[in-house]
């Protein structure tokens, strides 16, 4: 039987297998099991359904590291939708821009953004605005509690998805230009999601601290990982250094992921602070971008006694493509040799660095190329004009 792929495939094991385990602890420290967390998801698919969301829709979402923005992910792609998670470091303009061109039919949005795109309101297609909480923010704004509060997740209709439909469109930074939009289908997500659970080795007793932002290419794809395997999301709005810590000693963190900055916030509080590296359980960080310097890898494994992974991905890609967490490589050539390194091709993808002509670069730390990527896991496609030529 060929069986589609898709984004819900995680959030149904979640919730069949551990739906007594807790699976969501918010920033303020309330727990939700894996059952209460699925019901709340079918409330807020009832809702945007009641709202006239309908299959193929684009919603976006504008949040911090919450419980609210797990919920919406799940609950967008269980009507059929597309979410659209968005920048929350972006200035109006930007979300004008965005919200225009993905046509993005409902907006949700914390209290703390929310205002950026009420100035730009009257400038986007959006029919409906929903904040968390309405009464925290100045204009016509839906309640998200009172939304769910009125729902009936027994209503709820599931509609048939393809493992080609878009899940999501992630949006570039805009360094170079206005931010553009990277449709992502349910299978690209899917396949993603597997291969990091792999090669990040996550496990249904890891407790994942949120200090990436889960709009960031959906959070490295995490909200699925973590949620599939029967692991703990432990929610921190915005990365502070000691919540950090708070949060690892309270509920023994045993995975967390960030840039290079991040880690040097983390080690700055621990040494300049009378406080635990961990919890009762070992803990691991995965970082990316540039790969951590053998400096700081002595300090974090060495001094926190933390184990450090490096990725490596772009929006375009999943974003994961490589990784440098190789135990028989780093056993026969050392730790510093691996983990200062890009690493290696993910499962089921192949990857090239090539000069100006197509010729592969020699692999000697000093020529210079284009990386080319062929996988499961990348953009399925072009980018928005694909889902607009669809609709």
């Amino acid at each position: 039987m060929n069986r589609p792929m898709t984004t819900l495939d995680f959030l149904d094991r979640g919730v069949d297998v551990y739906g007594d385990a807790v699976g969501i602890v918010a920033h303020d420290g309330t727990e939700f099991t894996y059952a209460e967390f699925g019901e709340r998801v079918d409330r807020a698919g009832a809702a945007l359904s009641a709202l006239g969301v309908e299959q193929g829709d684009r919603v976006a979402l504008l949040s911090p590291n919450t419980h609210w923005f797990l919920e919406t992910l799940f609950a967008i792609n269980v009507i059929g939708a597309i979410s659209v998670p968005l920048n929350y470091r972006l200035i109006a303009e930007d979300y004008e821009h965005i919200l225009d061109d993905c046509g993005a039919r409902v907006v949700a949005a914390d209290h703390e953004y929310a205002e950026k795109v009420e100035t730009v309101r009257d400038s986007v297609p959006a029919e409906t605005f929903i904040a968390n909480p309405a009464d925290r923010v100045d204009g016509d704004w839906r309640d998200y509690e009172s939304l769910l509060a009125e729902a009936d997740p027994d209503a709820l209709e599931r509609p048939d998805i393809s493992e080609d439909d878009p899940a999501t469109i992630n949006y570039t930074s805009g360094t170079t230009g206005d931010p553009k939009g990277v449709v992502r289908t349910h299978r690209t997500e899917h396949w993603h999601a597997l291969i990091t659970t792999h090669h990040t080795e996550i496990s249904d007793d890891d407790t994942y601290l949120w200090t990436l932002p889960m709009f960031h290419v959906n959070g490295w794809g995490y909200p699925y990982v973590i949620t599939g395997v029967g692991g703990t999301h432990v929610c921190q709005r915005h990365f502070d250094a000691r919540g950090a810590f708070d949060r690892i000693h309270a509920h023994d963190v045993t995975y967390l992921c960030g840039a290079p900055t991040v880690l040097d916030m983390m080690v700055d509080q621990y040494q300049s602070h009378d406080i635990a590296a961990s919890g009762n359980k070992p803990v691991r960080i995965a970082t990316a971008a540039s790969p951590p310097p053998e400096a700081t890898i002595r300090t974090v494994e060495d001094e926190l006694g933390w184990n450090i992974l490096h990725v490596y991905g772009l929006t375009e890609t999943g974003p994961l493509i490589t990784t440098s967490n190789s135990p028989r490589r780093i056993e026969s050539e050392g730790r510093f040799a691996v983990k200062t390194r890009q690493g290696h091709a993910m499962l089921g993808t192949e990857q090239r660095v090539v000069d100006e002509d197509g010729e592969d670069v020699a692999p000697d730390d000093e020529m210079m190329g284009e990386i080319i990527v062929r996988g499961r896991q990348p953009s399925h496609g072009p980018l928005l004009e694909q889902t607009r030529a669809d609709s």
